[in-house]
Parts: C-alpha cells; sequence; structure tokens
C-alpha cells in the first residue's frame, strides 16, 4: 500500500510500510506493518532494525548492517533475526 520515510536527522530516518502478504498455499492476505530504523554510521556504512507484524502470526525483528563495498553499486548486507521462535543469520550482495 504505502511507503513512508522520515529523515530524523542527518544520519538517522524511521521507515514505515504497510501492506499485504499473500499465503498462496492456503490462499490467505493478511495485512502486515513494517517499521524501521536506520543509521548512517560512515558514508559506506548503515546499520538497520525492524520489527515486521503480520495479523494471526509473531512479530519478525531484524538488525544489521549495509557496508557498501563500492558505493551505490556493490553492498554486502549481515543480518540477524528472530521470526517464530528462531534465530537466523545471514549475508547477501547486492549488484548493479
Amino acid at each position: 500500500m504505502g511507503l513512508l520515510t522520515w529523515k530524523a536527522g542527518e544520519s538517522a530516518s524511521v521507515h514505515g510500510n504497510l501492506g499485504f502478504e499473500t499465503d498462496h498455499a492456503v490462499h490467505t492476505t493478511q495485512p502486515l506493518l513494517n517499521l524501521a530504523l536506520s543509521w548512517e554510521a560512515t558514508p559506506s556504512l548503515t546499520l538497520v532494525a525492524e520489527v515486521m507484524a503480520v495479523r494471526r502470526s509473531p512479530s519478525q525483528r531484524n538488525v544489521g548492517a549495509r557496508w557498501w563495498v563500492a558505493p551505490e553499486r556493490f553492498a554486502l548486507d549481515l543480518t540477524a533475526g528472530r521470526h517464530h521462535r528462531t534465530v537466523g543469520f545471514g549475508w547477501y550482495g547486492i549488484g548493479f
């Protein structure tokens, strides 16, 4: 439905997202809310914390860092999340 970002200062932002999540296996669609805080620690390092809530489901919480190896072209993300009483870790790169 929409994404809203509020610049809370020179290096901090608050992000909100309202939308829907569809489970194709059981043919249901539920509303979701995602809230995130991001802080640009340096021009090449951003730290993020977020929570996502879907109706009738436990919330999902994540924290992470994005390091821009090549600014605006290639980044590495390191994330840790908690979802449905499990903890997961991951990393990936984005390049264009």
